[in-house]
């Protein structure tokens, strides 16, 4: 009978050990972000940005031309962006992090990821 009770309480024992590791890395992934990166005087601002796989990288171009974020891969591509359209992509963790505006190649940033 004692020895019944030794297993069922070291059963216990584990199983709360599982448990509680189990919650504090859950605990420990911090939730996606969102970031914004403003497009102005032909400009990305900030021109680069750490980011974590499964943020979400948000471009608004503030300029009176149309400007696009485009992957050096042409993996991502945020389109034509006219005056205050936004639009955002999920960093992944193989995706190419340099970037450039198609209608301005001298306009260059990059993503750098944690």
């Amino acid at each position: 009978m004692v020895r019944n009770s030794i297993g069922v309480y070291l059963l216990f024992a584990v199983f709360l050990i599982w448990t509680v590791s189990a919650v504090q890395s859950v605990a420990a992934e911090p939730d996606p972000s969102e970031h914004i990166i403003e497009i102005v005087g032909f400009k990305y601002i900030p021109d680069t940005l750490s980011v974590k796989a499964g943020d979400t990288v948000v471009w608004i171009n503030k300029d009176i031309v149309p400007h696009t974020a485009t992957a050096d891969d042409l993996s991502f591509d945020t389109g034509e962006l006219k005056k205050d359209e936004s639009t955002g992509i999920v960093v992944t963790k193989d995706m190419t992090l340099s970037y450039y505006c198609i209608y301005h190649p001298s306009m260059r940033a990059s993503l750098s990821l944690e």
